[in-house]
């Protein structure tokens, strides 16, 4: 690890003067030999795979074939014979097998050591440092209770990588990846005895589930403590499965919240809690952090490998049947042969102005120097904005509101000339409604008197909240109900919180910000995104989800949002935005807004007979076959007089893919001391826009650089993975990453482009707005049809 001297001798090279210095986690697999002898069974003469990792899981390893559908295995060790009908195959035709034999015997050979929290995909092992512990030890606390903690874990995982020539060789790569967890062991009934109020949390019971492999994991959680009575817990928001309200207290755990752990933490050590919980923070860096991260790793790849050499009794053995070793190579960098080729990517050019010609590659200066996009063909250019707020913080809301329209002095004018001037509105009348209470029966009263008092329809309205409102349920909440109201008369709503409005810190960032979502909900367009030269007729449809439930045990309903982005005469625009369904019924509401987005789009572009189209799909999960055979059997029907290409992309948050730059020393943020005291956010962080081709189908994107990270407790960020699934007939995963990352300049939340595609981010959005709004008694469906037509962005 490089210590803090050799550290800040570099920090001159941390504005790009030094070239990129790139690792990611991925150690390959290289194994003994080419070929190998496994055995084959037909799944219809030896029954489900399941049953047979059960009954032959502590020796062989078992996957099912679609190749042949034959169910292939190999022994975990060489005296275990492969079952069935014997073949002599290449180990790069059966590297999938060969993941899931390492990470059996893995598993097994952790768990005589740690314990193992979660078997395979991936496998996940807790470490044996002691984080709360050693941190009140070092403060004089002799004996911590080792039932609360905070510990760190490993996560493993194997990928099949390969070059990115499609006929490049495939080879095993084992992906590790570091965390933390807490842990929270302490029956309820002892934490009773020491005055502890656990109204209101949730609870599990107390031990794992333990299965026949070596494998345990925390029960899931029960519900929320409601009340105590004696020596039982009741509860609400009960799982449905769990036969009963009530519970002893000695059976249950505490949920392991961090908030909690702290909680507990302050009630069994008052006086050190709060120096060991910011030692917390400080040494979790070592797990989160990139440098600490990343030699973490790297470590744990010289031990795996280092107990492969021992042969002793304890060791690592991962030689399998027909003598079949193996070995973990080195970290990926860039001095490595097997590093993965670099995407390049740029800043997109996005267009401004009353002309829409003017040019700029960064969102707020191009708005600052030449008005948005098309600015002038804007239908509402005085809009009137209606603002409700508690009568009680009516002074505070007319300032923040006049601050917002008129603009403020200050920081080198970033936001002097206010909404009307940055948007060149002509100006905005400004009407307020006061509300007497913070029920949702009352905003719901305040909506409807505005609209009965006002001669015309507002083209938004302001909705001051609280930070409370943010626990009241859907169906009660102020702001859904609002929004609700508003929405069947066709106004988009924009909610201000009073502890927004009382911050100073960062003020001319949330005004700056509020004006462009607000200019966007009224129906103008900040700017787009230019694609000069681009022959193809181009669709990119984004699908995401979000999980809606009505308490957290609940049983939740999963909705599915839609994106349109369509290329025309050289701009990306975003068009169909208001499409909902529940997963049940996405396929079709799927197809229905494919339907409409190309009938709309083949007019817009007057498509000819042949032209070229092409249509990208960024989901959010990966698209089963029978989705994707008939997305082409609808575009087939209504494209068959063009020439059509598909390309299905799927966009994963979740993976344990990372990716560390260790030329990047960090970016010095908060108060400002003698050089190299203040601290550093984002070391190792890679550039945003870093882009890694993994093979001809795999690609890691970095959406977050070193300035993005808020602070440097939060830890690395992890990239993106893109995959692109086999049946797509158009391959360019360089085009595609390239097109992902320019889509995240396309958000209108705010001036800085987004952690992910709008893509995927207006379609999630969509999902969790519109699954809400189902839930409030009075709510129109038919309120999106009034926001499509006005082309208002009221999801923002």
């Amino acid at each position: 690890m490089r210590g803090k001297e050799a550290r800040n001798k570099s920090f001159p090279h941390q504005h790009g003067q030094q070239a990129p210095q790139l690792t990611i986690g991925v150690a390959p697999v290289d194994f003994s030999q080419d070929y190998v002898k496994i055995g084959c069974l037909n799944p219809n003469g030896h029954g489900l795979i399941k049953e047979l990792r059960s009954k032959h899981g502590q020796t062989h390893a078992f996957r099912f074939d679609s190749r042949d559908n034959t169910i292939v295995n190999i022994g975990l060790r060489p005296e275990f014979a492969p079952m069935g009908e014997l073949k002599q195959v290449e180990v790069s035709r059966h590297l999938w097998l060969f993941a899931i034999a390492i990470t059996q015997q893995l598993r097994l050979w952790f768990s005589k050591k740690y314990e193992i929290q979660k078997p395979f995909r991936p496998l996940v092992c807790l470490g044996k440092d002691r984080l709360l512990s050693n941190a009140l030890q070092e403060l004089g606390v002799m004996q911590p209770d080792s039932r609360l903690d905070v510990v760190p874990k490993v996560l493993f995982d194997f990928r099949v990588l390969s070059c990115a020539d499609p006929e490049g060789c495939h080879y095993l790569g084992l992906v590790v990846d570091f965390n933390t967890t807490n842990v929270i062991r302490i029956p309820v009934s002892e934490l009773l005895e020491k005055n502890f109020d656990p109204v209101g949390y949730y609870v599990r019971l107390s031990g794992n589930v333990n299965d026949s492999v070596a494998f345990s994991r925390p029960h899931p959680l029960l519900g929320r403590i409601q009340r105590v009575e004696n020596t039982m817990l009741v509860l609400d928001d009960v799982r449905s499965d769990f036969e009963s309200d009530r519970i002893s207290v000695s059976d249950v755990y505490l949920e392991p919240r961090s908030e909690i752990l702290a909680a507990v933490t302050k009630l069994l050590y008052p006086n050190s809690a709060d120096r060991a919980l910011h030692a917390i923070r400080t040494n979790k860096q070592g797990y989160i952090g990139g440098e600490g991260k990343m030699e973490k790793i790297r470590g744990t790849i010289e031990a795996l490998n280092k107990s492969l050499s021992d042969k002793g009794k304890k060791s690592l053995d991962l030689c399998f049947g027909d003598g079949l070793n193996l070995s973990f190579g080195e970290l990926l960098d860039q001095s490595n042969s097997r590093f993965p080729p670099l995407i390049r990517t740029s800043r997109p050019t996005m267009l401004f102005g009353a002309g829409g010609y003017n040019q700029y590659d960064n969102s707020y200066q191009g708005v600052r120097t030449y008005g948005p996009f098309l600015f002038t063909q804007n239908p509402r250019n005085e809009p009137t904005i209606v603002v409700l707020c508690r009568k009680s913080a009516r002074g505070r809301v007319e300032q923040f509101v006049t601050a917002l329209r008129d603009g403020v002095e200050g920081d080198d004018g970033r936001f002097s000339n206010g909404l009307v001037g940055k948007f060149r509105l002509t100006g905005v009348r400004i009407h307020f409604v006061e509300i007497n209470s913070d029920t949702g029966e009352d905003y719901a009263e305040a909506a409807s008197s505005a609209l009965d008092e006002l001669t015309q329809t507002p083209e938004l309205a302001l909705v001051q909240l609280s930070d409370s409102h943010k626990q009241v349920p859907p169906s009660e909440n102020p702001y859904f109900i609002v929004k609700s109201r508003f929405m069947r008369s066709g106004v988009p709503v924009q909610a201000i919180r009073l502890e927004t409005i009382e911050q100073e810190n960062g003020r001319i960032y949330k005004l700056n910000n509020l004006a462009l979502g607000s200019y966007a909900k009224i129906g103008g367009i900040p700017w787009v995104i230019s694609t000069r030269g681009v022959a193809t007729h181009e669709l990119v449809i984004g699908i995401g989800s979000s999980e809606i439930g009505t308490s957290r045990l609940s049983e939740w309903t999963r909705y599915i949002g839609f994106t349109t982005v369509f290329q025309g005469d050289g701009r990306y625009l975003v068009w169909e935005t208001t499409r909902e369904a529940t997963y049940e019924d996405y396929p079709e509401a799927l197809l229905k807004s494919l339907r409409k987005s190309i009938r709309f789009v083949q007019m817009q572009n007057r498509w000819e007979i042949r032209d070229d189209v092409r249509l990208i799909f960024h989901v959010y999960k990966p698209l089963k076959r029978i989705e994707i055979k008939a997305v082409k059997q609808l575009v087939e029907e209504l494209l068959i007089d063009y020439s059509v290409e598909f390309a299905f992309l799927d966009v994963s948050h979740y993976h344990q893919f990372q990716i560390f730059d260790q030329s990047q020393l960090g970016v010095t943020y908060g108060s400002y001391g003698t050089w190299g005291s203040s601290p550093r956010k984002g070391v190792f962080v890679p550039k945003r826009g870093t882009a890694i081709l993994l093979g001809p189908n795999l690609a890691l994107l970095q959406f977050v650089g070193p300035r993005d990270v808020k602070h440097s407790e939060q830890g690395i960020p992890r990239p993106l993975l893109f995959e692109l699934h086999r049946d797509s007939d158009f391959s360019d995963l360089t085009y595609l990453v390239r097109q992902a990352f320019h889509f995240s300049f396309m958000s209108w939340r705010s001036f800085f482009p987004s952690h992910e595609p709008v893509t995927i981010l207006y379609s999630r959005l969509i999902a969790n707005m519109l699954g809400n709004l189902k839930t409030v008694p009075d709510w129109d469906k038919a309120a999106l049809d009034l926001m499509r037509d006005r082309r208002a962005m009221w999801f923002l």
